[in-house]
Order: structure tokens, then C-alpha cells, then sequence
């Protein structure tokens, strides 16, 4: 069970500028970067946001569905698919354009094993991290602070790069 995610500013900047750019729809994409055990806790480090479209069908697009090629090209590059790979997933990320980032009845519905779920509720201006554990949702602590990949993984930023250098863009 992920325990903690660990946010750098900048990569929170640029989520909520994403969200806001595609309010008053729901908008959606993955986190990738590093889980690592620290002082008895699994502790997520996303390092790359990967928008993905948001192909749902339902008007004004109040609930997401990620497009499939541009998922699949993310997770073949973690290890769930490459186990050459440094990069894990990290989080799901989507937002809640005028509610709370508290997970919806679809949101439970559509939820994936032992995930990290990261909800920005966008009028609100509120971030909240969830883990799914096969049957609840339990709320995680987001610990804002400039942490880079060096200080909790040693050669972190290296084998980061090294595992996405060939990814290109979506």
C-alpha cells in the first residue's frame, strides 16, 4: 500500500494549470516516477504528468475515460510492462471540475487495484490523494515539499531519464 505521495511544486503547477485550461470538462492523465520504502511507509515520487484525452462520450464530459492508445503508451514505458524500466505508475490523475476530490460512485466503479488516485477539484482549488485497495478508497497524505528523485532514490534521476529518454510525446 502506497502511504504517501510526494509532490514537487512544480509538477502540482502543472496540474492545476492543465485542469483549468479544460475546466468546465473533466480532464484526465497518469503520473510516473518512483515508489520507494522509506522509514516503514511506501512512498510515491510522480516525476512525469502524461495528459491523456478524455474520449467520454457523455455531454460536457463529467466523468473520463482515459483514450486507450495514449494509456497503453505510458504503461508499456513503467514497469508494470518493462522490467528494464525506472519508472513506475505513480498516480491517476483527474479532476472534478465543480465538486470536491472526494471519489464518486464512478469513480469507485472504475477503480484499479492498489492505485494511487490523485482528485484536484478544480472550483475548489483542492488536491486530495486516495489509494485503492480492492474495496475502499482511503485518503493519503500529500506532502508538498521540493523533493527530487537524488533524495529518496540514489541514482534516481539518472535511471529516470535513462528509462523515458524514448518516449517522445503522446
Amino acid at each position: 500500500m502506497i502511504h504517501k505521495i510526494d509532490i514537487r511544486p512544480e509538477l502540482l503547477d502543472e496540474l492545476q494549470q492543465y485542469s483549468k485550461e479544460h475546466y468546465p470538462e473533466e480532464c484526465c492523465g497518469l503520473l510516473t516516477g518512483i515508489i520507494n520504502h522509506i522509514d516503514n511507509e511506501y512512498r510515491a515520487l510522480p516525476v512525469f504528468f502524461h495528459p491523456i484525452n478524455n474520449v467520454s462520450k457523455t455531454q460536457f464530459k463529467w466523468d473520463y475515460i482515459m483514450d486507450p492508445n495514449q494509456y497503453l503508451s505510458v504503461l508499456k514505458r513503467t514497469t508494470l510492462f518493462n522490467k528494464e524500466s525506472a519508472l513506475h505508475l505513480t498516480a491517476t490523475f483527474h479532476t472534478h471540475p465543480n465538486g470536491r476530490p472526494v471519489p464518486s460512485q464512478y469513480d469507485v466503479t472504475g477503480a484499479a487495484w492498489h492505485t494511487v488516485y490523485l482528485i484536484y477539484g478544480v472550483a475548489a482549488d483542492d488536491l486530495a490523494a486516495w489509494y485503492w485497495d480492492g474495496t475502499y478508497f482511503k485518503r493519503i497524505s500529500i506532502n508538498e515539499e521540493n523533493i527530487t528523485p537524488d533524495a529518496v532514490y540514489p541514482d534516481g534521476q539518472e535511471r529516470i531519464w535513462e528509462s523515458w529518454k524514448d518516449v517522445g510525446s503522446l
